[in-house]
Order: structure tokens, then sequence, then C-alpha cells
């Protein structure tokens, strides 16, 4: 990746120049340059923080039991969101992403929505077609976010689905697909975009004997009413075999120590991590790309692996 090559290496050259300036102007007590070395030494630490880290993604891997896991299966999924492709990040991106993947070798690939930001139609297909590369063993899905479908910018979500399915991507609107092994996937359309309906798949939720990994791109889909949210009468046991996992948040993408982030687009405390609540468990991901500025402050760029347990009970 020579770009990130290049970042870093003007990044640890401003860090040595920095340092040295502010020995050298200690040592003569000049304190008005010792100040000009802080600050070059804070635009050095802010560099490397933020704008090279954008660029090296973050394995995080999650290890859960679902239900009655004991003696039950394993199932190797992959997960990530916001990839944002466009305006800062294209194909080098995504081939380095992919190669991640290829490297993790998942059984299950699952992409969280907002492929997009500021995107050039004609290249977006070039920028996707590093997932060709891509063949776990029960596929890949994926659901839009609200960048996809133009909020905010042009709607994408025709253009989009087309050039995933050519790179062997399905895309879900309110969908359910059943794997091997008792494994369903569940893939929710976009919240902002009006698009969130669980009437469809309401039915996925009964008698499902083994695991259940639901897909949506903005978490405030929990605090939605009925239709856009979820069905209130879901049982306990339906709950403990249920992975809820969403991006959108880049858990805020800019934090600050001791005050978190400057903006959180949504109305849950549920910004980034893994989460107990009263659905089930749930992931949030900080997401691969950016928005706004391209910088990340006390937050990375990741992608998830969930190294999964669960036991599929016969009907």
């Amino acid at each position: 990746m020579p770009l990130v090559i290049l970042l870093l290496s003007v990044g640890l050259a401003l860090l040595g120049v920095s340092v040295w300036f502010a020995i050298r102007t200690y040592r003569k007590r000049a304190w008005w340059e010792l100040s000009l070395a802080l600050v070059l030494f804070l635009a050095a630490c802010l560099f490397l923080g933020g704008i090279v880290a954008t660029r090296i993604p973050t394995i995080q891997t999650v290890s859960l039991a679902m239900g009655e896991s004991v003696g039950g299966e394993r199932l190797r999924v992959a997960f990530c969101s916001d990839l944002h492709l466009g305006l800062y990040k294209g194909n080098e991106w995504m081939e380095s992403l992919v190669q991640i993947l290829l490297e993790e070798s998942p059984d299950l690939i699952l992409w969280g929505g907002d492929f997009v930001y500021r995107a050039s139609p004609e290249q977006l297909a070039e920028d996707l077609r590093p997932l060709s590369l891509l063949h776990p063993r029960f596929g890949s899905f994926a659901v839009l976010g609200n960048h996809d479908y133009g909020f905010p910018g042009l709607d994408y979500s025709a253009t989009l689905e087309r050039d995933l399915i050519n790179q062997g991507v399905e895309v879900l609107q309110n969908e359910v697909v059943d794997l091997e092994g008792g494994v369903r996937v569940i893939g929710m359309d976009d919240l902002w975009a009006g698009r969130t309906d669980f009437r469809p798949i309401e039915r996925a939720f009964e008698n499902q004997t083994g695991l259940i990994l639901l897909l949506a791109h903005n978490p405030d889909i929990l605090a939605a009413p009925f239709p856009q949210g979820p069905p209130g009468w879901l049982p306990e046991a339906t709950r403990s075999r249920i992975l809820w996992l969403f991006g959108h948040t880049h858990a805020g993408q800019v934090r600050l120590p001791f005050i978190g982030p400057l903006a959180l687009p949504t109305t849950l405390r549920y910004d980034r991590g893994l989460f107990q609540s009263e659905w089930g468990p749930l992931y949030v991901t900080q997401g691969a790309g950016e928005v706004g500025l391209p910088v990340r402050l006390l937050t990375v760029p990741e992608i998830v692996i969930f190294e999964l347990s669960y036991k599929s009970v016969p009907r």
C-alpha cells in the first residue's frame, strides 16, 4: 500500500523533527520555540493517529456462545460496514480489505451498508471488483445504508445492487435467507431511507432453533416502533439465539479524551462494540471508511471476525 507507506513516512518524519526541535529548544530555554515544538508534536500525533490510521484496518475478533452452544456448531463470520468508497477510498483500499478477508477465511461475510461516499457511478463497479475474489462457504450478503440511498447525496442503490450481485454479494431488503446448519440471515433495509419493514420477515423469528444473524445499517431500528422496529413479542429463547449487527455510527469517527465523540448519528447508547440489549446481543462496528474529513481520532477502521458457537436443535 504505497499511499500508507508515504503517509506513515511523512508522519514519522514530522514526529522526529518535532522531538528534535523540542529537545534543542528545551536546552536553550527558548520557551516560545518550545511551544512551537509542542504544537509540531501534537500535529504529528494527529497526523499519525488520524489520517494514517484511516488507511490501516484493524481486526476485531469476538467470540460468542449463542443459546444452547454445548456440543453444537461453530461458525466464523466476517462483518464489515461503512466502506464509503468514492471521495477518499477506492479500488486499492478494497484490494487491501479483501486480502485481509482472504487471510481470515470466514465461513460467511456480511456487509452492513454505506458502500459509497460521493462516489463516481462509473468508477463504483471497478472499486467493488475485488469482492469477486471472495468465496466464503455460506456466501456473502449485504444491506444498503443511508448514503447508498442518497440520504444525503445521490441515490446509488440500483447501481450498487447490480454491481454487488455481479461480484457475488446478495443484497437483502427486508428478506430472510436460510443457510446450512440451522443458520438464518435476516437483512433489514435502511431506516433513514424509510425502507425498514419487519412485517415481511416477522415469521422468521418463529420456531427458529438455530442461529439468527440480523443485519441492518442503523441501530436506531431498535428504538423505532413496529413495523420499522422489531416486534415486541420475541420470546427469550429467540433473543438468546439472535445476534444483531449494525454499522452507521463510525463510533463518532473523532472522539476526544474525557469527552467522547464530537457527533454520533444515533439516539441510542450503542456507539461501538458488543452490547447486551433487551433484544439480545448486538454489535456496532466502527466501520471501515470515513465521511466528512478523512480523519479518525481514538477510533479505528475495523473488520470484525465473529467466532460463534451455537446448537441447532432439530424441529
